[in-house]
This record gives structure tokens, sequence and C-alpha cells, in this order.
């Protein structure tokens, strides 16, 4: 069972598959207010229980970010939320 923020950000993913994770923490926070530690432990639980892939890339003049994507059909996901 997802508690009330782990959800937003599931929906959050599914809404912005395959998106950088600043940007996907941006929408995150406008929804939610919260900050970027809580995102980023959110982020790292829905990884390791294999919902979301977080996958590091490297971004010309950036360095590197992760690209996080459903490992499911997103409206599959946002139907079940």
């Amino acid at each position: 069972e997802l508690s009330e923020s782990e959800s937003a950000l599931l929906a959050v993913i599914a809404e912005h598959d395959g998106k950088r994770a600043g940007d996907i923490y941006d929408a995150f926070n406008d929804r939610t207010g919260l900050g970027y530690t809580r995102y980023s432990e959110i982020t790292n639980k829905l990884d390791q229980l294999g919902i979301i892939e977080a996958a590091y890339a490297d971004v010309e003049g950036r360095g590197r970010t992760r690209e996080l994507a459903l490992n499911y059909d997103a409206d599959a996901v946002l139907e079940r939320l």
C-alpha cells in the first residue's frame, strides 16, 4: 500500500513518463509542496519495488540526471490510484 505522497509521485511519473527527474520533481512539488529529500526517498522506494525504472543518463553540459519511467502502462497505473 502506497502512502498519499507516494501515490502522488506515481501519478506525476505516469503523466510525465520518460522525463528527467528534475522535471518530475517540479511537477511533484507543485502538487504536494514536499521537498526534494522526500521526493528522492519516494523515487528510490518506487524503483526498489520495481514500479518505476530510474536510470541515470548523461545530459550534455549538465552532468548526470535520472530519467524516470513506469514499468507498467501509464493509463493502467492512473486507474488504480
